[in-house]
């Protein structure tokens, strides 16, 4: 558990980056949820693209094999 000087400095150091203002703090967690959202998307995307392709792969294989026969 943090001490309560530890927890004081990482308080210092918050209102220092947001110039004390809570509406400049609270703007910039709104962006990072968004934006992390779009990244799990994106993640999601691309996991499927991987999938979509590896199945065509699969199944160019098959259609040459058939064609070797």
């Amino acid at each position: 558990m943090a001490t309560t000087a530890e927890v004081q400095a990482v308080v210092d150091i918050i209102l220092e980056v947001f110039q004390s203002d809570p509406a400049v703090f609270r703007a910039s967690l709104e962006e990072i949820k968004t934006n992390t959202e779009a990244v799990t998307i994106e993640n999601q995307i691309a996991a499927i693209r991987k999938e979509i392709q590896a199945f065509t792969a699969a199944k160019e294989a098959e259609i040459q094999a058939l064609l070797d026969m």
